[in-house]
């Protein structure tokens, strides 16, 4: 391999003009972005530092003002046990009686919700056993009769459980 002058200069020449041409639309575009994105990070970091000097200040306010409501709360505390200690067993009193009612109430809700679930349970079992059986024997059957007949197995079965 022969180099020549002409082509070592031409070579040098050409990676030159590469290095000036990189260096104007490249290198210098990107050190600029890099500095912004410093200077961006920086004034993040300043303002996360002011931030966190005045997030303490406020902590060691709350802090008082925690404690001041503590006590505040202990006072209220303290009274409403002796408030709760002098009526307590009228409260309680009142508050079995309630419950009773109550109760009572919902015991009679679930009696009268089961009677019609059971109600409607049967209905929808005499209905779908009428279709079974006209959809088994081909025909129409009386809906009448075979209601009656169902209702009375029904209630045979319901009896015997």
């Amino acid at each position: 391999m022969d180099l020549s002058l002409n082509e070592i200069i031409m070579a040098m020449a050409n990676f030159l003009l590469m290095v000036v041409i990189l260096n104007k639309f490249l290198y210098k575009p990107i050190v600029k972005v890099l500095d912004e994105r410093k200077e961006s990070i920086q004034g993040n970091l300043d303002e996360a530092e002011k931030t966190k000097t005045d997030a303490e200040g406020i902590k060691k306010e709350y802090q008082e003002q925690l404690k001041s409501a503590r006590k505040e709360a202990q006072d209220i505390i303290t009274k409403a046990t002796k408030l709760g200690d002098e009526s307590k067993e009228d409260l309680l009193r009142q508050a079995k009686i309630e419950a009773d009612k109550i109760s009572q109430r919902a015991k009679e809700d679930i009696e009268r919700e089961k009677g019609k679930a059971i109600s409607e349970v049967r209905d929808e079992v005499a209905n779908l056993s009428i279709s079974v059986a006209e959809k088994i024997l081909g025909q129409k059957l009386e809906k009448k009769n075979h209601e009656k007949m169902i209702h009375d197995f029904v209630k045979e079965v319901g009896d015997s459980k």
